[in-house]
């Protein structure tokens, strides 16, 4: 299973010339996503993996599956992020997959 979200900014973020900014971004606006869902949506562990991945790495890449728990028979559940910035418009994926791999 795949989950995708996609977050499209008018404005270019001020701290984007300082490393992991996209990964303190998509930690914002899933939490924004999680106060204004209509069904709840819990994204606890999805933004703590994304914290921690870019507090641990010197120089965090996008893309980069990180887990999001430990695989467990060949389950495992990862996360990752890509952005893109076009003149003033930014655009942050954030993608999760789960399933056996």
């Amino acid at each position: 299973m795949i989950r995708t979200y996609t977050f499209n900014m008018k404005n270019k973020p001020d701290d984007t010339n300082i490393l992991g900014w996209q990964y303190r971004k998509a930690v914002q606006l899933l939490s924004l996503l999680e106060e204004r869902s209509n069904r709840k949506i819990r994204l606890a562990d999805e933004k703590r993996a994304l914290d921690q991945y870019s507090k641990l790495i010197a120089d965090p890449k996008e893309e980069v599956e990180i887990n999001i728990r430990k695989s467990h028979n060949q389950f495992s559940e990862v996360v990752s992020i890509s952005s893109q910035i076009e003149g003033d418009e930014t655009r942050i994926v954030v993608r999760v997959s789960s399933g056996p791999y």
